[in-house]
């Protein structure tokens, strides 16, 4: 470890290792008699080569935060892992009356999302796909008082050439809303002979805005071999719930490579080249609509009735 600035206000850590055990019962800052000043804080700097937190594993760390005017910015933070990169910019101040909020701006992309995710302790969940998400979230109190239950803030993302993996009961806490081998299968849709090992998508998109730890989104839509999916609705992060309207398009077999139209850089390079295509395909086939209400774990399913008409389909409008 060397320490690199003799000004007291104002540390620099260079490590080779930092191993930070999960915190529990941290103690927040609504319970201080005085809420802290983030202005008061020291000026910080930490780069580590292999960083841990858990059983979470970053790799190579640099962060650098400092204080301003009734507040303390995050002017940098790097996570970086052979098949992960996260850059991140946030702030932590208070008012006048002392109020708490934090803020951050998230930016990640990924080789293997699913390597990636074994690395942070989300085994077995996805296989491959390349990933890049990007979020700006905020919520009330300090950094340390981060939970699902108080998250605000959008995200929007993308993923290639993946696969969702079958999961144990319990094991989608991070992905329930993508847990698609429990929702097919409440589906009641045949989906045995693509499902063996895991459902490919060959796109996964979408944006969603996110207000007190509920998720809730206009169109989340995922390509693949074996089925066109869109979801509208909302789901509760911390109570790990859905309420959402599902459209799924089964069995496309050979009659409709959009798989191929988004490898081919002339008719997929733009996304919302893509989206055309994937609504006027939608268009042509036969959909149906689901009500998916409950817990990750649980959902309760409800069909329509019938197949999605002309006159009462969504995903075709513009």
């Amino acid at each position: 470890m060397n320490l690199g600035s003799q000004d007291p206000s104002s540390y620099n850590f260079q490590l080779a290792r930092l191993y930070w055990p999960q915190l529990q019962n941290v103690e927040s800052a609504t319970s201080y008699k005085t809420p802290p000043d983030p202005s008061k804080f020291a000026r910080l700097s930490i780069q580590a080569d292999d960083f841990r937190y858990g059983d979470m594993h970053f790799g190579r760390l640099e962060f650098k935060g400092e204080p301003e005017d009734h507040a303390w910015r995050i002017r940098r933070l790097l996570l970086q892992q052979p098949d992960l990169k996260v850059d991140a910019k946030g702030q932590w101040s208070s008012d006048q009356f002392g109020a708490q909020r934090s803020q951050v701006e998230v930016s990640a992309e990924s080789g293997d999302f699913g390597k990636a995710l074994d690395q942070l302790g989300l085994k077995g969940q996805v296989a491959n796909g390349k990933a890049r998400l990007n979020a700006d979230f905020n919520w009330g109190g300090e950094p340390g008082d981060f939970r699902l239950a108080v998250l605000n803030g959008d995200l929007s993302f993308k993923a290639d050439d993946g696969r969702f993996l079958k999961l144990e009961p319990g094991s989608g806490r991070l992905l329930g809303l993508f847990n698609m081998d429990t929702l097919l299968r409440r589906f009641k849709l045949d989906f045995t002979d693509v499902f063996k090992e895991g459902l490919k998508f060959d796109r996964l998109e979408g944006k969603a805005e996110i207000n007190a730890g509920v998720l809730r989104t206009d169109g989340i839509v995922m390509f693949g071999p074996s089925a066109l999916l869109e979801m509208r609705g909302s789901t509760d992060l911390g109570r790990e719930t859905y309420d959402l309207n599902v459209t799924v398009a089964p069995q496309l077999g050979g009659n409709l490579s959009l798989a191929g139209a988004i490898a081919n850089p002339a008719a997929g390079a733009m996304i919302f080249v893509v989206q055309k295509l994937f609504r006027r395909q939608m268009a042509k086939l036969i959909q149906y609509r689901y009500r998916v209400t409950g817990n990750w774990d649980d959902p309760q399913v409800k069909p329509a009735q019938r197949p999605v008409q002309d006159s009462d389909r969504h995903i075709g409008r513009n």
